[in-house]
């Protein structure tokens, strides 16, 4: 992975946090695939442009303020897996909530193809090195 290729993801947050999703579609490939976290409840797969718009419309669904504050990069071969801190406020109590992701990137050509969620660093890290990623 280029040292490009992390600053397109440094900049994609920057504009998904400040609500610039336009100049987010604009990173992914026209196949881009987002896979939920396994442990969340039913689990979901979202297929293209049109997925990742489905993703942004419930990401954070019961917060204000959401955000996803990258905290560090780490790259391989076709792969840049970003530890980042999620934040919200709650829409009916309030309450500040924040707690750790992993996010694991497949790009290609400068285009985000695959991005899948994790809730430990190790198990992104190793599904980045497992060479039958991505997964199917």
């Amino acid at each position: 992975m280029s040292q490009d290729d992390v600053e397109r993801l440094r900049k994609g947050y920057a504009d998904f946090n400040s609500g610039d999703f336009a100049a987010v579609f604009e990173l992914l490939d026209d196949e881009f695939v987002v896979r939920d976290r396994d442990e969340v409840p039913d689990p979901q797969v979202y297929q293209g442009i049109e997925g990742a718009r489905r993703v942004f419309a419930v990401v954070g669904d019961g917060f204000e303020e959401y955000s996803i504050e990258p905290m560090e990069f780490a790259d391989g071969d076709g792969w840049v897996v970003v530890a980042a801190v999620q934040r919200g406020r709650g829409e009916l109590s309030g309450a500040v909530v924040e707690g750790d992701i992993f996010h694991l990137w497949r790009l290609r050509e400068g285009l985000a193809t695959e991005l899948r969620a994790f809730s430990a660093k190790e198990d992104a890290l190793a599904a980045a090195r497992d060479p039958g990623w991505p997964s199917s």
